[in-house]
């Protein structure tokens, strides 16, 4: 993790032109802080990682495990604001429209049954 994540936050803080000083003003924390996490000699605490995700607007992950390229994942949203792909019953009937064959038997088959 801590190769991944000091290239990473290396790379994020540069492309959003922030230097080592001013991260580390907004951490509150001293700039050798910062570049012990990005030469890879310290690694930061869960709370720090969020912290700095919240500071460069990107998800923690991203920090830890690098670019979400290639892998299955949500577009970036607020940390715990997860949307369901199903979002009415038109959604639904177009993803399940081949459950109304086994579902309309099974109804067929218990009404012969009780009315026999």
């Amino acid at each position: 993790m801590t190769v991944i994540f000091a290239s990473q936050l290396a790379t994020l803080r540069q492309d959003r032109q922030l230097s080592v000083a001013d991260l580390a003003q907004k951490m509150f924390l001293q700039e050798a802080t910062i570049n012990a996490w990005e030469s890879g000699t310290a690694s930061p605490t869960l709370q720090q990682i969020e912290q700095v995700a919240a500071i460069l607007e990107v998800p923690a992950e991203v920090l830890i495990f690098g670019p979400l390229e290639g892998r299955v994942h949500h577009e970036y949203q607020r940390p715990g604001h997860y949307e369901s792909h199903i979002h009415n019953g038109w959604s639904f009937l177009a993803h399940f429209w081949w459950l109304a064959f086994p579902l309309g038997w099974f109804i067929l088959r218990v009404i012969s049954m009780f009315t026999n």
